[in-house]
């Protein structure tokens, strides 16, 4: 009988069960190294996993080679060698790796197969979400042909809160932290529009005299009136109203149409 084994072969029991040229002998030199030290299993040594269908070392899956890379890329631009070379991105792959440099805009990945965005839910990277020599897990998102980040050590990008539970997007927040007062230099009775991308806070105000007052509008809306002077003057009058991200807005004068000293600020 001639018997040809292939890949990983545990010998339980009793020896005698297995033959090659009907020879016991022969078939225990074409083995290889089993152990043979009276154990009910005998244990073989495989050489390391080079692809796909090949039996993996133990020490393979302890130190994570599959999946687990040092980046030897550039800025922005991270590529990972991983060990057996991936040829493909199957869909919910991860990866994870240790990036050589912080991140600071729009990044990639190419951990074998190609290059392709890291993206955080469904925005590309802006900066500071990897951190250098801070390990990050990507996974492969097979429907937008990108990596999602799962996990880094750096700014974690959230995507626009629906609910009153879930995290706000910095855009959401009206003015925010970093948020001045620009002097816009607007006219009454002109329309603006609101492109910053979150809600802003408008102050407007000029000397009116005795009977002037304001009238705020938001996509066409009256949202406000100020209180009216009265007898007397000069006088100031003004006030303030929010415009939400995208809307249109502006103020006009009733009660006079003289003004002078006219005061026009946005906060975003």
């Amino acid at each position: 009988m001639n018997t040809t084994f292939q890949g990983a072969l545990q010998i339980d029991n009793s020896l005698s069960e297995i033959a090659a040229n009907n020879s016991q002998i022969e078939a225990l030199y074409n083995l290889g190294a089993a152990a043979l030290n009276g154990s009910p299993t005998e244990t073989f040594q495989v050489a390391a996993a080079s692809g796909g269908p090949y039996a993996p070392q133990t020490l393979q899956v302890q130190n994570n080679s599959f999946n687990y890379g040092m980046d030897t890329g550039t800025l922005n631009a991270y590529v990972v060698a991983l060990d057996p070379p991936i040829t493909e991105y199957a869909p919910g792959l991860l990866v994870t790796f240790n990036p050589m440099t912080a991140n600071t805009g729009s990044s990639t990945l190419n951990a074998g197969a190609s290059a392709a965005t890291i993206a955080m839910n469904g925005n590309n990277l802006e900066g500071g979400e990897i951190k250098a020599n801070r390990s990050v897990m990507v996974q492969w998102d097979a429907g937008a042909a990108n990596w999602h980040l799962v996990r880094s050590n750096g700014t974690f990008i959230v995507g626009p809160a629906q609910y009153q539970y879930q995290a706000p997007q910095w855009q959401q927040i009206l003015a925010g932290n970093n948020a001045y007062w620009h002097e816009m230099g607007y006219a009454l009775g002109t329309t603006y529009t609101n492109s910053s991308g979150k809600p802003i806070s408008v102050s407007v105000y000029a000397d009116v005299g005795a009977s002037g007052f304001f009238q705020f509008y938001v996509n066409g809306t009256i949202v406000g009136i100020s209180c009216q002077n009265g007898t007397g003057g000069p006088a100031y009058n003004g006030g303030n109203f929010t415009v939400p991200a995208g809307a249109t807005y502006g103020a006009t004068l009733a009660g006079t149409t003289t003004y002078t000293s006219l005061a026009w600020f946005d906060l975003y």
